[in-house]
């Protein structure tokens, strides 16, 4: 049985240890003989401050809905995705958190009088699972340098690939510092298993800056840029690009017998969230995947086909929960 796993990095920095300053002493306006000063509020310790941090669960279920796209030489493709991400993030003392999670995504791709890969074939491939377990953990070492380090593991292929060989993984480190309190600037080196192939070492920029009350632009978790403007507590729109890349291993009875299948692109995006109360989120999204490319490698990693498409509309929405 298949299933998944090509995971991007998600870099986060937990909370900053918050100093409560002592209030400055006052004297009555009639003194008594021998005044007293008022006692200053005393700072909170580590212990206490840690145990203001609680422990939040997080489920989202992504859709996704293509629109047909034409394929150089003939015929045309769909991309349809659908999903659901579970995470718990766990608060260590007052500087760290330990996030854990498992995602699952299910693709479909309809390929139509796609000929352009595999003679006497119309469709390299079709239904694909990934799955993936992943571990985070970040450290805000101070209150401007913090570091992340994390991976994950997981299946990815198409329905009746092989399981052992769809086994794809990925590691990561990081370091990020706020230059101002509103600018913080890293890097983080991800390496990503790839099937039949050498695994992809990506030196990954991370970007968080604050512009002001209501906007703000970031990486957001993904090899890219996306900005935020954010009116009020309700509502948050977006606008942003990113680099894509998904792997996995095709079908033992499929017109590539144990092969591997490639997508990558740049998705450019639009988006709405709204909240309505701190635990529940819709999020609307559209745009264009542009640079849309497919390859086929066959058993020994030797590419059979190279297949570009045009840019490829979509529209998506994403529930979201928090415990």
């Amino acid at each position: 049985m298949p299933r998944t796993a090509f995971l991007f990095l998600m870099l986060a920095s937990g909370a900053a240890v918050a100093q409560q300053p002592a209030p400055e002493q006052t004297l009555p306006q009639n003194p008594p003989a021998q005044p007293s000063a008022t006692p200053a509020v005393p700072t909170p310790t580590e212990e206490q401050l840690a145990a203001q941090r609680k422990v939040e669960w997080f489920i989202k279920f992504p859709t996704e809905l293509g629109l047909a796209s034409s394929l150089d030489g003939s015929g045309n493709v769909t991309v349809s995705r659908v999903g659901a991400d579970f995470e718990v993030d766990i608060p260590i003392a007052t500087r760290g958190e330990l996030d854990l999670g498992f995602s699952y995504d299910y693709t479909r791709y309809d390929f139509n009088d796609a000929t352009g890969f595999v003679a006497g074939s119309t469709s390299p491939f079709q239904d694909i699972h990934r799955e993936a377990f992943r571990v985070y953990y970040g450290q805000q070492q101070t209150l401007q340098l913090g570091w992340s380090v994390g991976g994950s593991i997981g299946l990815s292929g198409e329905e009746g690939a092989d399981t052992a060989d769809s086994v794809v993984g990925s590691v990561f480190a990081g370091v990020g510092y706020y230059l101002s309190r509103d600018l913080r600037v890293g890097v983080a080196v991800g390496i990503f298993s790839q099937l039949e192939q050498s695994p992809l070492i990506l030196p990954i920029p991370t970007f968080k800056w604050d512009i002001s009350p209501e906007w703000r632009l970031a990486t957001a978790g993904k090899p890219g840029l996306t900005l935020f403007y954010s009116p009020n507590e309700l509502w948050t729109f977006s606008a942003g690009a990113w680099y894509d890349l998904k792997n996995f291993r095709l079908s033992e009875s499929g017109p590539i017998p144990g092969g591997v299948g490639r997508d990558e692109g740049v998705p450019v995006q639009l988006g709405v969230s709204y909240k309505p109360t701190a635990n529940v989120s819709m999020d609307l999204t559209g745009g264009v995947r542009l640079m849309s490319n497919y390859e086929v490698l066959n058993s020994s990693g030797n590419k059979i086909a190279d297949v570009e498409s045009d840019p490829m509309p979509y529209l998506g929405i994403t529930i979201g929960l928090k415990f």
